[in-house]
């Protein structure tokens, strides 16, 4: 397991893919902005229309070791902020990309052999790898 990759010393706080155009539109819906269709991208998923975000957060220090990888329909950090309320680890949002509950499971998919419990895995390189191919608008090695 490597776990020395870090999305935040990769790209620092925005890079110009899918995963920024993801977090703009959530910026956007907490100032009120709800359009999603005018947003380029927001229709254009490989398993058809966007229904929310797909989001990846991490665990573990001072590298990530684990790695959820889920679905909402709202905001991404509102999710992050709930699910770190019943968990005694630190959580980090490694990112988000708009997606659907297909896509989410299509990654559970590929990623069985990781998987721990549930839509937690762990952060060897095969995920890791392919989490930073999916933020940065690549695909899936």
């Amino acid at each position: 397991m490597s776990g020395a990759w870090s999305f935040k010393r990769h790209w620092g706080e925005g890079f110009p893919t899918d995963g920024c155009l993801a977090e703009s539109f959530v910026s956007g819906l907490r100032a009120g902005v709800s359009r999603k269709r005018e947003i380029p991208g927001w229709t254009e998923t490989p398993f058809g229309m966007a229904e929310g975000f797909v989001y990846f957060i991490g665990i573990g220090s001072p590298y990530v070791t684990h790695v959820k990888i889920g679905f909402t329909a709202g905001d991404p950090a509102a999710r992050l902020a709930s699910l770190q309320t019943g968990c005694p680890f630190k959580m980090e949002m490694l990112g988000f990309v708009f997606g659907t509950k297909s896509q989410e499971a299509e990654l559970h998919h590929v990623f069985s052999d990781s998987r721990c419990m549930g839509e937690w895995f762990e952060f060897e390189p095969f995920v890791e790898t392919n989490v930073r191919h999916i933020l940065e608008g690549r695909d899936v090695a």
